[in-house]
C-alpha cells in the first residue's frame, strides 16, 4: 500500500489573522497546494449567509465569509470543519492563486514559497464596501483594506481623495481655532486698554 503524502502545509498562528497556513516544505510556482471544499449552495442562499456573516464581521472584525463563486447556479460555502483552506488568509502581496477547475477550487502557488512562508491569496473582495474590511497583511503594497487587486488602483484614489478632504478640514479647523484666539485677544486687549484708560482719568 502507498505510503499517504503528507501535506505541504501546516496550520500555526498568524499575525495577520489569528490563524494561517504556512508551508511547511519548500512549495515550486505551480504546484497544488489544497483544495478549497466546502458545501454547495444556491447563489439566493449564499447571498443570504454573505450578508449575514458580512453584518457580523462589521461588528466583530473577524473574517466570517468563507464563499466562493463557482458557477452560474452554486457557489461553494468553506465555512466547514473539513476544509483548512479557509484559514489561508488576504494578502496585497499574495503568494497563491485560487483555480476554479470544474467546478472545484484549487489553490496554487503563484511563486516559489520557501518553508514557514505564510500562504496567502487574493479575496477579490468588492470595493464598494472597503470600510468594513480592513487588511493587516504588512506588505509593502497593502493598500489597507481587503478588495480585488484590479480595484487596488481606484481605492488609493478614493482614500487619496478622502485624505486631501480630511486634511482640508482639519486646515479649515486650525485657522478657525487661530482666528477665535485672535478675536479673543484683541477682545481682552481691548478691555484691558478701556480699563487701563478709565484708572487714567480718575
Amino acid at each position: 500500500m502507498a505510503k499517504k503524502k503528507k501535506p505541504v502545509w501546516e496550520l500555526r498562528g498568524s499575525s495577520i489573522h489569528n490563524q494561517g497556513m504556512f508551508a511547511r516544505v519548500d512549495i515550486k510556482e505551480g504546484e497544488k497546494i489544497i483544495e478549497y471544499v466546502g458545501e454547495l449552495v444556491p447563489k439566493a442562499e449564499s447571498e443570504k449567509r454573505c450578508l449575514e456573516w458580512d453584518a457580523k464581521a462589521r461588528k466583530s472584525g473577524e473574517g466570517l465569509v468563507y464563499i466562493f463563486d463557482l458557477n452560474e447556479e452554486y457557489d461553494l460555502d468553506g465555512n466547514t470543519d473539513n476544509n483548512p483552506a479557509k484559514y489561508i488568509n488576504h494578502s496585497c502581496e499574495e503568494n497563491c492563486e485560487a483555480i476554479n477547475e470544474e467546478d472545484r477550487i484549487f489553490i496554487y502557488a503563484k511563486q516559489d514559497i520557501k518553508k514557514d512562508d505564510e500562504l496567502s491569496f487574493d479575496y477579490g473582495y468588492s470595493i464598494e464596501c472597503f470600510l468594513d474590511h480592513p487588511c493587516r497583511c504588512g506588505s509593502e503594497k497593502c493598500v489597507g483594506y481587503i478588495v480585488a487587486k484590479c480595484d487596488r488602483p481606484k481605492l488609493k484614489k478614493i482614500l487619496k481623495k478622502k485624505k486631501a478632504k480630511a486634511a482640508e478640514k482639519a486646515k479649515k479647523k486650525k485657522q478657525a481655532a487661530k482666528k477665535k484666539k485672535s478675536a479673543k485677544k484683541a477682545k481682552t486687549d481691548k478691555q484691558a486698554k478701556a480699563a487701563k484708560k478709565k484708572k487714567k482719568q480718575s
